[in-house]
């Protein structure tokens, strides 16, 4: 049987519509977008610089009553980051008793262009920060441990001196020709809350 020429002509508009649909459907599906993100990491650097570098204690030896030493040292945050920072000072009998005779002071101090010299490092003022031991016994300046010199930022600077003393009412010879070990370090950590990043 024939068919009828409208029907012919509406058979041919869904076969084109249905086309017609699938190519614009092919078109659309053609675009995309994308959104793409990238990041190099790494990690910060970290140094707690000490001037002098090493040691700033040295060896003493022959020291008399009423006598004393004192050392400077200078100390800078060349890290990437602020750091939380302590002093961490140890003193012990190595011979004999002579550590609770002692007078030991930790202070920190004004600037000076030359940490080493005698001159600068005796007469820096005192800052009014961060005195931590102040005529007590080398016994107590032993028992010390991680004493908060604060947070540094990043460049930051300070300076500390410590004088070790033995007075001059120590007239036993008990304590002639005894031995002292000291040592005092400085601790630099990042900070415990971390870094924080922000979307």
């Amino acid at each position: 049987m024939l068919s009828s020429t409208p029907k012919k002509l509406a058979a041919s508009a869904a076969v084109l519509a249905a086309v017609s649909a699938f190519v614009s459907f092919g078109v659309f599906s053609a675009f995309t977008d994308t959104k793409t993100n990238t990041s190099t990491v790494s990690s910060a650097a970290f140094a707690l610089t000490q001037t002098p570098s090493t040691n700033i204690l040295g060896v003493i030896t022959g020291l008399l009553p009423s006598g004393s030493i004192t050392r400077c040292v200078k100390l800078k945050n060349d890290s990437g980051i602020p750091v939380d920072v302590v002093a961490d000072p140890s003193l012990t009998n190595t011979t004999g008793t002579l550590l609770g005779q002692l007078t030991v002071t930790l202070s920190e101090v004004a600037s000076m262009s030359d940490v080493t010299d005698a001159t600068q490092c005796t007469g820096a003022s005192l800052t009014g920060l961060n005195t931590f031991v102040n005529g007590v016994t080398g016994t107590a300046f032993g028992a010390l441990a991680n004493q908060d010199l604060g947070q540094w930022a990043v460049n930051e600077t300070h300076y500390f001196r410590v004088k070790i003393l033995l007075p001059g009412t120590v007239s036993d010879p008990t304590f002639a020709n005894n031995t002292v070990t000291g040592g005092l370090n400085f601790i630099a950590t990042q900070p415990s809350s971390g870094l924080t990043l922000e979307k």
